[in-house]
C-alpha cells in the first residue's frame, strides 16, 4: 500500500516506483535493494504532508517492522496519468 499527500496526488492513480527498499538476507541482516515496480496510491491517511514524500507498507510482524524501521532513502516515483484533451 502506498500513500501520499491526496492534495497534491490523485487517491487510486497508477505510478511505477524505483527505490531501494529493505530486504531480509539468507542470515537474516537486512540488505537494500533497488525495486522497480507499479503500485496504486491506495491509503487514505492524512501523516503525509507535502511534495517529495511517499509512505509505504510493509507488510506485519517483526521482520517488517525491522524493515520499516530503516527505510528512509530517496527514489523515483513516476505517475501514470491520462493527458487531458484540448
Amino acid at each position: 500500500m502506498w500513500a501520499t499527500d491526496k492534495s497534491l496526488m490523485p487517491p487510486g492513480a497508477l505510478a511505477l516506483i524505483r527505490a531501494p527498499f529493505p530486504f531480509a538476507n539468507q542470515n537474516g541482516e537486512l540488505e537494500h535493494r533497488t525495486v522497480s515496480r507499479y503500485v496504486l496510491d491506495q491509503d487514505t491517511g492524512g501523516a503525509i504532508k507535502g511534495a517529495g514524500r511517499v509512505d509505504y507498507f510493509l507488510g506485519t510482524g517483526e521482520i517488517a517492522g525491522d524493515r520499516a524501521g530503516v527505510t528512509v532513502s530517496n527514489g523515483q516515483l513516476f505517475y501514470l496519468l491520462l493527458k487531458p484533451k484540448k
